[in-house]
């Protein structure tokens, strides 16, 4: 009998974990969104009743970009380096009043009806070989899902998307690049990082 309640407690435990560890509060919504242009980060919005904040996460790692020019040599420094060097994540606040503006443009615009990619039938039936994506990671209401769509350009006029879809992931892409100040808030995360060699993607940098 003691073994089957130590049993039945640590069973209950763990469910309790489970389940605590998926609870999303259902007062903060959130908008997460990366462009697969690594200058751009990821840029993060969150709202809890009503009060507003955001910021723009950049990944960098440490170390200096292979000097082969073959594509395949550059490929597998960057696999191997992304797992050994050291990664350097640095945020780059936004003010409260631009996030709280942005959130509410990119509502308007309808971030939060977008579909996935594959239930668009005209978008399912693209392939690419470009390994970029755009992404957006919304949590609504307690729910959160992950949205991706391949090979989109920036800016509109120069890359005109003709699917509809993919118009307005474009769109909403484009308020982000139109309202921040990308290359201010890319210069601040720099001037965070200790002196050395660092990159992201094949960009490598002196700091």
């Amino acid at each position: 009998m003691k073994k089957y309640g130590f049993n039945l407690i640590v069973i209950v435990l763990l469910s309790f974990n489970f389940a605590t560890a998926q609870y999303i509060n259902p007062s903060i919504k959130k908008y997460r969104i990366i462009t697969g242009t690594d200058q751009l980060g990821e840029l993060i919005l969150e709202e809890n009743n009503n009060s507003y904040k955001g910021f723009i996460s950049y990944t960098f790692y440490q170390g200096k970009v292979a000097s082969s020019r073959s594509f395949v040599g550059r490929l597998l420094h960057q696999s191997g380096s992304a797992a050994k060097k050291e990664t350097v994540i640095v945020k780059s606040e936004l003010a409260d009043s631009l996030s709280r503006a942005l959130m509410l443009k990119l509502e308007n615009a309808g971030v939060e009806r977008l579909l996935p990619c594959n239930e668009d039938p005209q978008c399912a039936k693209l392939n690419f070989l470009d390994g970029d994506f755009t992404v957006f990671n919304l949590t609504i209401n307690g729910q959160s899902k992950l949205l991706e769509y391949a090979a989109i350009g920036y800016p509109m006029a120069k890359y005109p998307e003709k699917i509809e879809l993919r118009q307005k992931v474009q769109n909403l892409v484009q308020i982000c690049i139109e309202d921040v100040n990308y290359m201010r808030h890319f210069k601040d995360a720099r001037s965070k990082l200790k002196r050395g060699w660092y990159y992201i993607c094949t960009r490598g940098m002196d700091i």
